[in-house]
């Protein structure tokens, strides 16, 4: 009796041990399956972000096709798309990934391997957004007003947002990458819509893929469809606090006046001004302004007895406004540096001024784009 005891208690053991290896594996392929899922929404977001804020330089037809080469480039290793034979993607390479229309995994015999191999930049997504002249809400790349007083950020399955409303006179750019089923009857007419959205099929389970899951003939499927991604970024114009030196003529420069906030008269300085908070020294006033030239003009105000910059200008090049790059920065910690040695009161008067003439739609102050929402 002992015996036949031990010899049950063995197998039961054994059959245990096998229920928990299965689960163990089971948990360890979806775990890597969850990894690529994370490796494409981190470099999709990677190129949402950059495509905002390229878009937001020029919210025009300029931003949006500024927005579409710098996604395309990111994806590729030598800078030219069109001949594009490389194997970077958003996402791992799908060419050993092949299945029947059930979505059970088909093991090849052995042969054609290297062909498979060669031909990999078949496999991968790479995003190419739409330009979306339209400026349809849905769209890759939308020109529009942020909301940043929204309390909800949440994007729908139509792409209705309360954060965002499309507007071609906005001061926000949009930019949207996704990975979502191509299938016929789970597909979102929303996604594909040339010239206006496009999106690479769902990130496909790999290993998962040999887990009895049981197959959905209708409706969304994991292992037909994949993960669905989606990447989307927002940047907002914001007044410039600060301004990059280069030795370069063909990029904008602070220059060597500046404009009374109050009086709007224009003064020569000794040496120009690259921060908000900066304190300058006024000297002859400019009776003809048109001699300043182009660059970036510093707007001062006293305060105490010291002249402080609160906001800067751009005098574009009048001749050839989009020849030259601009050269400013709209994040606010740029300038800590400089605002951090300022006393409070300094401080207070600098950032208030600053912000209201951000908020003055007459005052004609600088603006550079500025990542408001990045959502993965």
């Amino acid at each position: 009796m002992r015996a036949n005891n031990s010899s049950k208690r063995k197998g039961q053991a054994l059959v245990f041990f096998l229920v928990f290896f299965m689960a163990v594996v089971g948990v360890m392929a979806l775990t890597l399956d969850y990894g690529f899922v994370l490796l494409s929404r981190r470099s999709m977001q990677a190129a949402a972000n950059t495509a905002a804020l390229e878009g937001g330089r020029y919210l025009n037809d300029t931003g949006r096709g500024n927005a579409n080469t710098v996604v395309r480039n990111l994806f590729d290793d030598d800078l030219d798309p069109s001949q594009n034979n490389s194997t970077l993607g958003a996402g791992i390479s799908q060419d050993f990934l092949t299945s029947d229309v059930d979505g059970n995994t088909i093991l090849g015999a052995g042969n054609g391997a290297r062909n498979v191999w060669n031909a990999r930049n078949q496999y991968l997504y790479r995003p190419d957004p739409q330009l979306n002249t339209g400026n349809a809400l849905h769209g890759d790349l939308v020109v529009g007003d942020y909301q940043n007083n929204s309390q909800t950020h949440h994007e729908a399955s139509n792409y209705q947002r309360d954060d965002f409303i499309a507007a071609a006179s906005g001061d926000s750019f949009l930019a949207r990458l996704r990975r979502t089923p191509s299938r016929s009857g789970v597909a979102n007419s929303l996604d594909r819509e040339p010239g206006i959205s496009s999106s690479g099929s769902g990130s496909p389970i790999i290993f998962g893929r040999l887990l009895p899951f049981i197959p959905q003939s209708t409706g969304y499927d994991l292992r037909l469809d994949g993960v669905p991604i989606r990447a989307t970024a927002i940047a907002q114009q914001k007044p410039v606090v600060q301004i990059g030196t280069s030795t370069d003529e063909n990029v904008y420069q602070a220059i060597n006046y500046a404009k009374d906030a109050n009086t709007s008269t224009y003064y020569e300085i000794p040496s120009p001004a690259y921060t908000i908070g900066s304190q300058v020294i006024l000297g002859n006033q400019v009776t003809d302004p048109t001699t300043i030239g182009s660059g970036y003009l510093p707007i001062v105000s006293d305060y105490a007895g010291a002249t402080y910059v609160v906001a800067f200008q751009l005098r574009l090049d009048t001749a050839n406004p989009y020849d030259r790059q601009f050269n400013a920065t709209a994040h606010l910690h740029h300038a800590w540096p400089t605002l951090d040695g300022l006393s409070s009161d300094q401080y207070e008067f600098v950032t208030a001024l600053h912000a209201s003439l951000a908020d003055d739609t007459n005052s004609g102050i600088a603006k550079m784009p500025a990542l408001t929402r990045a959502i993965d």
